[in-house]
């Protein structure tokens, strides 16, 4: 990655046709060095409490989902074998569905492992995390021998997961009134998605209203419609869009690479060890998420 080329051009300029397939590949890069700093986790075999080391299953499905961003953003070729017309389309609906995604995956992340000020009060949050989907589960009415099972299963765990509750220091330092609600609520998070962007470093309004954009793409099917039917009359701000998405998406995967980086020292140690380049462009992008600029 080039740093020069993010430093030298205005800070609220498009990218050119020319000029995205070198952002596009820089992406991909970043990727690549997420998944590269993820598998520290398992190549130098670090030990931690169990639901600690589910921020790495996290860090996972964000590079999951930023694969199939990097794909689509390249556009979708639509054509047929029967014919000799194709067409290059921008998927804006599924750009926007797959970016609300990111948005909750990185935000979920960041109140379970960032956050919180204790050991303690991380495991508590997973905890009630765990029991909100595990209790979610319990409510499934199919009849299906493996289901049930697994049903029963999960019954235990969460007879487990209270206990451990009763004996987490955090949970304990609450009045009972918090308590039982918490017990009895079993919502996965304390505050909802809104709230938890005002609460981060991110530049809040800026990515809780990219949110409340993807938020409404993910529940209305006719907007989906809408934007294949601008693709073909107004490309100009489709390519716009395509444009503000990427930068968006380059600037929560740096916090987030940032972010994991300061969990273990030894991630933070082969960060470190990154082509100084690499090192350079992330941190232009985290401080310009954090609004550090």
């Amino acid at each position: 990655m080039n740093i020069q080329f993010y430093i030298n051009r205005p800070h609220d300029s498009e990218y050119t046709e020319a000029e995205f397939p070198i952002v596009l590949d820089d992406f991909r890069r970043m990727i690549d060095i997420f998944v590269y700093l993820i598998n520290t986790m398992a190549e130098e075999k670090l030990k931690d409490e169990s639901w600690r080391y589910y921020s790495e299953t996290l860090a996972i499905k964000y590079t999951l989902n930023a694969n199939s961003l990097s794909q689509i953003l390249g556009g979708s070729r639509l054509e047929s074998s029967l014919s000799n017309v194709a067409t290059n389309i921008i998927d804006l609906s599924s750009l926007f569905i797959l970016m609300r995604a990111e948005i909750e995956n990185y935000l979920t992340f960041y109140y379970l492992y960032i956050q919180p000020k204790t050991k303690s009060e991380q495991e508590y949050r997973f905890l009630i995390y765990e029991l909100a989907g595990l209790t979610s589960r319990q409510k499934l009415n199919i009849v299906i021998p493996e289901v049930e099972a697994k049903k029963k299963e999960e019954e235990k765990r969460i007879d487990e997961i209270i206990q451990s509750l009763a004996q987490n220091r955090f949970f304990l330092s609450l009045d009972q009134v918090q308590q039982k609600k918490i017990l009895k609520d079993r919502t996965a998070k304390l505050v909802g998605w809104n709230i938890l962007v005002e609460q981060t470093e991110l530049t809040s309004e800026v990515f809780r209203k990219l949110w409340k954009l993807s938020s409404n793409y993910a529940h209305s099917e006719y907007l989906s419609l809408m934007q294949i039917k601008e693709y073909l009359t107004k490309p100009h701000e489709v390519v716009s869009t395509r444009n503000l998405i990427q930068t968006m998406l380059m600037m929560l995967t740096c916090g987030f690479i940032t972010d994991f980086s300061g969990l273990y020292p030894e991630i933070a140690q082969r960060f470190a060890k990154l082509p100084a380049n690499d090192i350079r462009v992330i941190q232009l992008f985290t401080r310009t998420a954090k609004a550090q600029i």
